[in-house]
């Protein structure tokens, strides 16, 4: 499978797929070098001819929960990575800033309030599915080992302390000689989805504090 986090450069000259003739042995290296072709011709796609943003939903609202002043939800959406892969979110998903503090660079602050912002973040994760039992396993007391038979699309949420930056925009005409090349692939995998002015600890953040202006709309 392609490695979702490292940017397919679109430029770096044509991807080879396998040549398939009768009789020939179909190996899963073949199979993963055509998966592969396929999966880096659509990120390419997306992301040269749509680009990367949010296309809908994916909003970044409290979660009230009493438990967890710091918590809150993103509802379901659709986004495109930087990479250009298809991030979708069929449910909500809560994430609570206050596991995330750990990451914070150091910064003078108060005990009681933190004045850096949090930004809330998602990236396309590859996900496990449909664990198999290996063919014919030995005989023994011991559970069976089971190995993944299927790969899913997923997502990973989190928070940052610093925002992803923004890929460059190209404008203007394109094939002249003073024109700008394609743009490059961002550095960071990471899509931003909100930032979050955060309250003394203990408080509860509220849709006030929190900004999803700042996220880039398709």
């Amino acid at each position: 499978m392609a490695n979702s986090d490292n940017c397919p450069s679109p430029r770096a000259g044509p991807q080879s797929r396998p040549k398939w003739k009768p009789g020939a042995y179909l190996t899963a290296a073949a199979c993963a070098t055509e998966q592969n072709y396929r999966l880096q011709k659509l990120r390419r796609h997306n992301r040269e001819a749509h680009g990367w943003g949010v296309m809908c939903g994916l909003w970044v609202v409290p979660a009230d929960d009493g438990a967890h002043p710091w918590g809150v939800q993103i509802c379901p959406g659709y986004a495109i990575s930087p990479y250009g892969d298809e991030i979708e979110l069929s449910e909500s998903a809560e994430i609570d800033v206050e596991d995330y503090l750990w990451f914070r660079p150091d910064d003078p602050f108060t005990i009681a309030v933190v004045e850096r912002p949090a930004y809330v973040v998602v990236r396309y994760q590859d996900q496990t599915d449909d664990l198999t039992s290996p063919a014919k396993p030995p005989c023994s007391c011991t559970d069976p080992e089971y190995t993944t038979s299927r790969i899913g699309d997923g997502y990973q949420a989190g928070v940052v302390w610093t925002p992803p930056l923004d890929a460059q925009v190209i404008t203007g005409p394109l094939c002249l000689p003073d024109a700008l090349p394609c743009p490059p692939c961002p550095e960071s995998p990471w899509v931003t989805l909100a930032a979050i002015n955060l309250p003394a600890r203990g408080v509860p953040i509220t849709a006030a504090m929190i900004d999803n202006g700042i996220r880039n709309s398709l």
